[in-house]
């Protein structure tokens, strides 16, 4: 009688497929057998064959022992018999006919060629000894273990290794020697409570097993700039300051950002590696560094520095308002504007405004609010704040409206070249001026240079709409002091003053109208100068009585 094994429903497949061989093999020997015995055991033989497909648990003892009680030289039979003992490797009886179905391909390389196929509404797969650390292994040599689900998907069920510390879902390991590293690569693990122990949180984590394991999420397995990815870098790297990497052409978008030295969630603070804690290099350029908003871009901190991270090169910080102003709002004390004075004692710019408009007569720097450490006088010891422009057309308005007119209080300083053309500086407005002194005329300025004498009028008054100019006190009760000057001439030609004519006649020049003095007579001048011989002046001598 042919020995034929029957396989569990936990018997490992590697493990039925040998089975599986070694009952045909002894079919065989038998069916050798059969092919000499009488064939008047033909009908015993087929009632054998039908026990045998019945295959229920009561008559499966009996259909094998009287399969090898039977004769038969009929082909087709044997073929039948291949059958049933298919049906028999699967189980017992109908009910479970075909659960594990064998499909022969020959051989291949001199190994079985063969599809194995298991059926069932449960299939479990277990190892025996929850004491011993055994393995479940499925084995594919050049094609996929495929997990097919027509179904919600694949679970992975893990029991936390009895506890609430955690296992692995899954490990990712190495068997290629070739590798740098064999063994478990990658995992991804259960945490009940993490980041902190005890905490109410749990985790899902995926991770490295080495300083040289780097991680990437991409959308594509290119790793490139035109790919959104997550790039992780390895511990090794990041320790030479290799930093994540959230890479792709259209960037990030987010609620919120928290850049700098706080604390994380698993409260431990994150490194410093450095002082810059935002970093932003350039591109394109690589002059130009864009930090936008599409509405509005806050950026808080206790004390916040944007700073050109090279002091060898002339880097700018820009701030672009397309259509809205660039604001400085403050609630504390106010806004500095802080220079080095580049470096030296020569001083540098506060302020520079530049022109980008090209339908304007002057592009580029027009006007600076400058910082002066010695100035005017180089020697010192005073400093200075300039406001100028830079060029000879190049006028400021300082007023108290926008307007230029007679009823706005402003300070005009025109540009040089209308200054050339004897244009002065305006003190514009109905209330005048008023000052504690003015003076006035050719005296050295403090920058140690004489004014330039326009002309020899020092002080000019003009009328406004009658043809008298009072040069009075604001009291009605005080006097107005002229005084000490040793002549006064007047725009027609009046002198008064210690002046004596040497002669009656006079000299080339004297008006009439003209009044002088000298110790000893007042001389008043009748009519112009005519020539030598016509008498114009006239005087009276001056009496040394008293009264």
């Amino acid at each position: 009688m042919a020995q034929i094994t029957t396989i569990q429903p936990l018997d490992f497949l590697k493990n039925s497929r040998s089975t599986i061989n070694q009952n045909f093999t002894n079919l065989n020997v038998d069916l050798t057998g059969l092919s000499a015995w009488d064939a008047a055991n033909y009908n015993n033989f087929t009632n054998a064959i039908s026990a045998l497909s019945a295959n229920n648990s009561s008559n499966t003892s009996a259909a094998v022992s009287g399969l090898s009680a039977q004769v038969i030289t009929n082909t087709n039979n044997i073929n039948t018999l291949s059958a049933n003992v298919i049906l028999l490797s699967a189980g017992s009886g109908n009910p479970y006919a075909n659960n594990i179905n064998i499909v022969q391909h020959g051989t291949f390389s001199g190994n079985p060629n063969n599809d194995v196929n298991i059926t069932g509404t449960n299939i479990n797969v277990t190892t025996v000894n929850t004491l011993l650390n055994g393995n479940i292994s499925l084995q594919s040599n050049n094609g996929y273990i495929q997990h097919t689900s027509w179904g919600p998907g694949t679970q992975l069920i893990d029991d936390c290794q009895g506890g609430d510390v955690g296992g692995n879902w899954l490990e990712f390991y190495r068997t290629n020697t070739l590798s740098a590293h064999q063994g478990t690569a990658y995992t991804l693990s259960d945490r009940g409570s993490w980041p902190i122990a005890g905490g109410t949180t749990e985790g899902l984590l995926f991770y490295g097993m080495t300083g040289n394991s780097s991680l990437y999420f991409g959308s594509y397995p290119s790793y490139q700039p035109s790919v959104p990815a997550i790039y992780i870098p390895s511990l090794n790297n990041a320790n030479n300051n290799w930093p994540i990497e959230l890479n792709g052409p259209a960037g990030i978008t987010t609620q919120q950002i928290t850049v700098g030295n706080k604390p994380n969630f698993g409260n431990f603070s994150t490194s410093s590696l450095s002082a810059n804690n935002l970093v932003i290099n350039t591109l394109g350029d690589g002059q130009t560094s864009q930090l936008s908003a599409y509405n509005i871009l806050q950026a808080k901190a206790t004390s916040y520095s944007i700073a050109t991270s090279n002091t060898d090169q002339n880097g700018n910080i820009t701030l672009y308002a397309h259509n809205g102003y660039i604001q400085h709002n403050t609630w504390g004390t106010g806004t500095q504007l802080i220079d080095d004075c580049l470096g030296g004692d020569n001083g540098g710019n506060w302020i520079e405004f530049y022109r980008t408009n090209t339908l304007s007569a002057h592009q580029g720097e027009a006007y600076v609010i400058s910082d002066r450490g010695l100035w005017p006088n180089p020697s010192g010891p005073t400093e200075g704040l300039l406001f100028y422009g830079t060029t000879q057309n190049a006028s400021i308005f300082i007023g108290s409206y926008t307007g230029y007119q007679n009823s706005v209080p402003a300070l005009y300083i025109p540009s040089v070249n209308n200054s050339l053309s004897s244009k002065p500086i305006e003190l514009v407005g109905p209330g005048g001026t008023l000052t504690r002194k003015l003076t006035v005329g050719n005296r050295q300025l403090f920058g140690a240079f004489d004014t330039p004498p326009a002309s020899s009028v020092n002080v000019a008054i003009y009328t406004n709409n009658t043809n008298t100019v009072y040069l009075s006190s604001c009291e009605s009760t005080t006097s107005l002091q002229v005084g000490p000057i040793s002549a006064a001439y007047f725009s027609n030609g009046l002198l008064i003053g210690p002046y004596a004519p040497v002669h009656s006649y006079g000299a080339p020049g004297d008006i009439a109208g003209t009044v002088a003095f000298d110790t000893n007579y007042i001389y008043y001048f009748t009519t112009n100068y005519v020539n030598t011989s016509t008498n114009i002046w006239k005087r009276v001598q001056l009496s040394a009585t008293t009264w």
